[in-house]
């Protein structure tokens, strides 16, 4: 192998000439991204701004490198015009430190979340997450104020009533850490504390929330991915650990399973059994109802009793008993069809 020429310049670019692709990476993660959400942020009228897709693909890539200011995160661009490109600027027309500024105070926490809910979704549906075993953990969020710095002086500087001028919706928090084995040494810190929940199998995040540093883990309400609290079903050991389990409401819930007979999110936790469903009163939309009764334009009373999980992904096996001008039907009709066919009237 013939010695590399450090002084040799290169006719084509490194990535050409070695095969090498240090960008698919990114590439491939941001094909997966639904940022339909952000498309409400877009003005009927006026200039053209910068676009939004692109400032939050640059974003997630600060937090990857541990990037700390806008300032060198706009330094990577305009030295990497090929990774602006793969974020969708144009690389004569790069964002300055005030659109990314104004991105993140003018954009609603909840379309980011959709983003991520998107995400996950994606997940789950793929097998990557398999919420078998989930795991719940918190951080501290000191915040940049002046009682924080230890180096200031400052009256009550930890008093919990005089809350700090630099972030009035800060609270007191304590961080415990032991400096030595079996020495404890607690400080106190303003700010917020972060929860996340994730999948044990895939150490992926799934549900995070921000709340005031005061506010401890068993103070937070364990929510699922459909949006419905869960159940807390007790303790069991693991080893020399004592765990704390929630379990889905619907399935352990007979009276929640009344008002939510199906999981929105269709978990494929929740679908692999069969579940069995109080009787309800169903109305078919028009067209399965002709697919069924051959009738046009009319919409059938239909009994459901029992649900099982069909042979493709989304649709169960209804079996049901269509009611025909007062009339029942003696046997059981099953009929393979999307949850989106049907809608409840209580």
């Amino acid at each position: 192998m013939s010695r590399f020429k450090v002084h040799q310049r290169l006719l084509f670019k490194a990535e050409t000439v070695y095969h090498l692709k240090p960008l698919e990476k990114y590439e491939i993660l941001f094909s997966f991204l639904d940022t339909s959400s952000l498309e409400r942020l877009y003005a009927n009228t006026g200039r053209p701004p910068v676009g939004y897709e692109s400032l939050l693909k640059a974003l997630i890539y600060k937090n990857m490198k541990n990037i700390s200011y806008f300032s060198d995160l706009v330094r990577v661009l305009k030295d990497h015009p090929d990774l602006a490109i793969v974020f969708g600027f144009h690389p004569l027309r790069l964002p300055q430190v005030e659109n990314f500024s104004a991105f993140l105070a003018d954009t609603d926490n909840g379309m980011l979340q959709e983003v991520r809910n998107a995400l996950v979704k994606q997940l789950i549906q793929s097998g990557e997450i398999r919420g078998k075993y989930l795991a719940f953990d918190s951080t501290n969020i000191p915040v940049k104020v002046k009682e924080n710095n230890l180096k200031t002086s400052v009256k009550d500087r930890f008093k919990k009533n005089r809350r700090p001028k630099g972030d009035p919706e800060s609270r007191l928090g304590v961080m415990i850490h032991f400096p030595k084995p079996f020495q404890k040494k607690i400080r106190y810190f303003w700010g917020y504390r972060n929860f996340v929940l994730s999948d044990a199998w895939s150490e992926l995040p799934l549900v995070e929330e921000t709340r005031p540093a005061n506010v401890v883990d068993s103070k937070i309400i364990l929510i699922c991915l459909a949006g419905f609290e869960m159940i807390y079903w007790g303790k069991y050991k693991e080893g020399k650990r004592t765990r704390t389990k929630f379990v889905c409401p619907i399935i352990h819930s007979r009276k929640f399973r009344e008002e939510h007979p199906y999981c929105p999110w269709m978990h494929p936790q929740f679908v692999k059994a069969p579940v069995v469903l109080p009787t309800y009163r169903w109305w078919m939309k028009t067209s399965v109802s002709r697919l069924l009764m051959g009738v046009e334009g009319s919409r059938k009373s239909i009994t459901c009793a029992v649900a099982r999980k069909g042979s493709s992904p989304g649709y169960w096996n209804w079996s049901c008993k269509i009611r025909v001008s007062g009339d029942y039907r003696l046997s059981p009709i099953t009929v393979l069809l999307p949850i989106s066919q049907f809608y409840w009237l209580p």
